[in-house]
Formats: structure tokens, C-alpha cells, sequence
């Protein structure tokens, strides 16, 4: 079910794993989680508004930081930064305070040049390029441009459900980039005619980000096209040991999550969990074949969409002050 994903990567998690730069790698949970998915045989994606969005996130924070940080960094300390609400405002400081690490940055220009120039930074034709092939070689990403997308999506169904978004997010732009992504999943799942073909294990293009608004505004669109398009990363980190590719995914990153991932996939399931998986077996075996993977994959697609469940591996937790 976790293996060969065809996943649109979000801003936010990109983001994130940006932040994660002088973490220790077995904290570094985006960056590694996205090394196993593609390990695992997952195809990874950015698109064009993806790098436009990141790239905007980094130009709001470096004025973010001349304006409030630049004169008075020197006395700037734990309790002070914790409060930005620019992670990677955040994850430079910290990386500053601790000693520990074995790498630091110089400065915030040094910071910032670990992605693009950072005398290019606001010059959107030169550091556009620059970030999106920095994205594109440290993650392994596949890129689709604007015209990529126009083929997986129909304008006018873009420019309604931007509509529908624009009252949840701060800007146009932002809605209409919701829109097309979320609808170019559904285009994507069309072209690799995911709908035509039943698969006990769900669908395999989703949507990988931690935006739940948007859901607010989309109920019509996913009644009618049967099913949701965001799968949380939660849900990657507690179902990667389903991969059929799980042995060797573990014997290459088993020095990378000696605590949490790695210790995960060994684990056995609760008791009651189990025997909650045994009992559902015997009823699928209680029907003929076919029927039964029909009920897997609206199980599969209903797990994997679900914004709701608590799982025991919090995705968030011991991040850099994430929320």
C-alpha cells in the first residue's frame, strides 16, 4: 500500500524539510521520510506553483529577518525566536545555539545560499530556477511545469474551485494553486487510469501535505469524484513497513531511525488491533474474490485519506517547534 505512490508534494513539506537542514540526519523525519518513499519505488513530484510558493516563502522570510532580526541578532536567544512563525527563521537560530552540531551556519546570507543565491533571492527569474533545481537534485523530485498541468487539468474547473477556496486563503494566487493541484491528482489518477483498473491498495496519486482548509470547501468535488485527494504524511511514516520493498528500505535506513521509524517497523501490532485485522480477513474471505477487493481498496482509499485518525507515530512531534 506505501510502495509506488505517485505523489504531489506540498509547499509545506518542502518547507519543513528545508528547516531540517542541520538537524542530525535520524531527526531530519521530512528529508528521510521522502528518501524512503522514493527508495521504496514512489515517484515524487513538484510542480511549477509548488517551487513559485517556496520560493515566495523564502523571500517573505528574508525580509522577515532584515526587518526584525538583522540589527538585533546578537541578543536574540531561545525564548525570542521560538515565537516567529517563519520555521526557517527558526531552524537558523537554533542550528546558531547548539553547540553540538557539527555543522552550523555562518550567517543568515550563508543560510540562505544552501538553496539559491541569496544576491539573487529577489530577483524571481534567476532564484526560481535556482530553487527549483536545488529541489529537484536534493530530494529527487520529477518536475511538471504549467503546460504538464494544463494537460491533467480543465481551466474553468480550475477557476471554479479557486472560487471556492478564495475565502480561506490570504491570497488569489494561493487558491488558484490549490485548485489546479488538487485537481490535476485527480487528472493524474485519469491518465494512469487508476479508475479503471480496481486495486485492493487504494489509489496511488495523492496530494502529500498537511493542509486540511481546503477541505472545507471541496465536499462537492470529492462526492463527485468518489473519493479524497490528500494523504497525510502520518500515514506515511506508520504504513512504509506495508512496502513490499520494506526489508531493504530498513537495512538502508536502520542507522537513520534507531528510535522512532526503524524501531516502528519491527514493532507488532497492539493485541486488539490485530485480532480487529483477523476479524475483518474472515469477513472478506466470507465473500468471493472479486468482492473482496473491491472492499480493500474503499478501505485502502479511506485509510489513506483519513484527516482524522490519530496514529501513534505523530508526524510532527520533536520537529523544530513546528506549530
Amino acid at each position: 500500500m506505501s510502495s509506488n505512490f505517485v505523489l504531489f508534494v506540498g509547499s509545506d513539506i518542502i518547507v519543513h524539510a528545508l528547516s531540517e537542514r542541520y538537524l542530525a540526519t535520524e531527526d531530519q523525519m521530512t528529508t528521510n521520510m521522502l528518501r524512503i518513499l522514493r527508495d521504496a519505488g514512489s515517484k515524487l513530484i513538484l510542480t511549477s506553483m509548488v517551487v513559485e510558493e517556496v520560493h515566495a516563502h523564502l523571500a517573505a522570510t528574508d525580509y522577515e529577518f532584515r526587518n526584525w532580526f538583522l540589527e538585533l541578532e546578537p541578543y536574540v536567544d531561545k525564548d525570542v525566536v521560538r515565537h516567529c512563525k517563519k520555521i526557517l527563521i527558526r531552524a537558523y537560530f537554533y542550528a546558531r545555539f547548539d553547540p553540538l552540531l557539527g555543522s552550523r551556519p555562518a550567517g543568515w546570507k550563508s543560510f540562505i545560499e544552501q538553496i539559491c543565491s541569496y544576491s539573487d533571492l529577489h530577483n524571481e527569474a534567476k532564484s526560481r530556477e535556482q530553487v527549483k533545481n536545488y529541489l529537484l537534485e536534493k530530494f529527487g523530485l520529477e518536475y511538471l511545469d504549467h503546460n504538464d498541468l494544463a494537460k491533467l487539468t480543465d481551466e474553468t474547473e480550475v477557476l471554479d474551485l479557486a472560487g471556492k477556496l478564495k475565502g480561506i486563503k490570504k491570497e488569489e494566487v494561493l487558491a488558484v494553486n490549490d485548485a489546479r493541484l488538487i485537481l490535476a491528482v485527480y487528472g493524474m489518477r485519469h491518465d494512469l487510469r487508476e479508475e479503471h483498473k480496481p486495486n485492493p491498495y487504494g489509489y496511488r496519486t495523492w496530494w502529500l501535505t498537511h493542509e486540511t482548509r481546503v477541505r472545507q470547501c471541496t465536499g462537492e468535488l470529492v462526492s463527485a469524484r468518489g473519493s479524497q485527494y490528500i494523504i497525510r504524511p502520518e500515514f506515511i511514516l506508520n504504513f512504509v513497513a506495508l512496502s513490499p520493498t520494506t526489508e531493504e528500505v530498513r537495512k538502508s535506513y536502520g542507522t537513520i531511525f534507531p528510535t522512532l521509524l526503524g524501531v516502528r517497523l519491527s514493532n507488532r501490532m497492539r493485541e486488539d488491533i490485530f485480532h480487529d485485522v483477523m476479524a475483518r480477513a474472515k469477513a472478506a474471505r466470507a465473500v468471493d474474490e472479486a468482492r473482496a477487493k473491491a472492499m480493500l481498496a474503499d478501505m485502502s482509499n479511506r485509510l489513506k485519506g483519513d484527516q482524522f485518525k490519530r496514529y501513534e507515530a505523530d508526524f510532527l512531534s520533536g520537529r523544530l517547534d513546528a506549530n
